[in-house]
């Protein structure tokens, strides 16, 4: 069982993204790091036509092997539906939950954000099915707030109802996507790492690259939770629009 459980972990980290994405003017980083031998949680960079980045990060409702199953089908099936819908994201996740139930009668459902970065027009735009509220710092007002946005989880509903936002990335503004097992992680006196505390990690480190950023939020997560058993992955993608010059 221990060979099986280390070959399904070799599959599942197969399936992530073997390099973050290039796109001009953007710096990507992520962190995987699963509760048990394998997760639930995914995240992706899809490329589309114009050089539009499709980024994706979602959590199965659930741990262990049968998570990690659902997890590979619904990672399938968001990235068949973007390449068949790459302009209307909406439609590509309304699309993506109607084949998760026709797929799968598993009694699982899955949280999901998905957002397309135009480099020749520098906006984000996004549907939120149920997911945590992504963190944007807007450097020129030194600024944070939350991607917020009406949305329902895959899986449960035959028909879903997304609210799709749009904005502008600046120079220096950062997102942070995030699954619930970064704010949710606990110390040794059952506190939640929080919001708050995710966003002074962003603070300290927002002048750095992403990669130093995600690693940022790691540590202090990890320091927060002290050897506290993990109960939930934690998964982050971490966005940097590059400053001129």
């Amino acid at each position: 069982m221990l060979k099986e459980l280390e070959i399904a972990t070799d599959i599942q980290l197969s399936f992530l993204p073997s390099r973050v994405a290039t796109v001009q003017g953007l710096d990507l980083a992520a962190v995987f790091l699963p509760a048990k031998e394998v997760g639930g949680d995914f995240y992706d960079f899809i490329e589309l036509p114009e050089n539009k980045l499709g980024i994706v990060i979602a959590d199965v409702v659930g741990k262990g092997i049968p998570a990690a199953l659902y997890m590979a089908l619904s990672r399938a099936l968001i990235r068949a539906c973007s390449a068949h819908e790459p302009t209307n994201l909406t439609k590509a996740v309304c699309q993506t939950n109607i084949l998760i139930q026709e797929c799968s009668n598993a009694d699982f459902f899955v949280t999901l954000f998905y957002a397309i970065y135009d480099p020749a027009t520098n906006k984000l735009r996004y549907v939120r099915a149920g997911h945590n509220y992504p963190i944007l710092y807007k450097k020129n007002k030194n600024h944070f707030l939350t991607l917020r946005g009406q949305g329902t989880a895959l899986g449960v509903f035959d028909e879903i109802f997304l609210e799709e936002k749009e904005f502008d990335l600046g120079e220096g503004d950062i997102v942070v996507f995030y699954t619930d097992g970064v704010t949710e992680a606990i110390n040794s006196e059952r506190e939640e790492f929080g919001a708050k505390r995710l966003i002074q990690a962003i603070a300290g480190s927002k002048g750095q690259s992403a990669n130093i950023i995600a690693e940022t939020i790691k540590t202090h997560v990890e320091d927060f939770a002290n050897e506290q058993d993990q109960f939930d992955d934690i998964t982050l993608v971490v966005l940097k629009k590059a400053v001129a010059g």
